[in-house]
């Protein structure tokens, strides 16, 4: 399926970019348990998919710990911008939320780090949903690091 179908003939003629966002849940769930763990994504994903919505992107959840972006009608240059934004406030939309979720199922003092990933990656209408996703894991690099240590200190 091309992306453009979704969005219909206005998408043909305009630039548009995609960002992929990753999160590693392997150590979310060491610690704080799988479901905890999921819990995490589905916070991330559902904020954002309200943070990316209000400028005209929509995303989803593509696999365990992956989050697509697609930014109909924005330049690559935009798209950088808006997930420079988005990774600045991520601490306010979700972060504390995973930490909440980190205390409440936390024994003991529990440090670990949340590294986010984001590949932004320009697209055009005849890009696959697959293609995409290739072209956006390609420039993944680390666009946020959260350092929780759920016995005093936030970092």
């Amino acid at each position: 399926m091309h992306y453009s179908g979704m969005l219909g003939s206005a998408a043909r003629e305009a630039a548009s970019s995609a960002a992929l966002f990753g999160v590693r849940l392997n150590i979310l769930s060491e610690v704080l348990g799988t479901q905890a763990a999921l819990e995490a994504l589905r916070s991330l994903g559902e904020y954002t998919n309200r943070y990316f919505n209000a400028i005209g992107g929509f995303s989803a959840r593509h696999s365990r710990d992956e989050i697509l972006t697609i930014f109909p009608r924005k330049t690559i240059e935009e798209a950088r911008k808006l997930v420079a934004d988005y990774s600045r406030d991520l601490e306010r939309g979700v972060i504390d939320h995973i930490r909440d979720i980190a205390s409440a199922n936390s024994v003991e003092a529990t440090c670990f780090d949340i590294h986010i990933h984001a590949g932004v990656t320009e697209i055009s209408p005849e890009d696959t949903i697959d293609e995409i996703i290739e072209k956006g894991r390609a420039k993944q690099e680390i666009i946020s690091t959260y350092r929780c240590d759920f016995g005093g200190n936030d970092q």
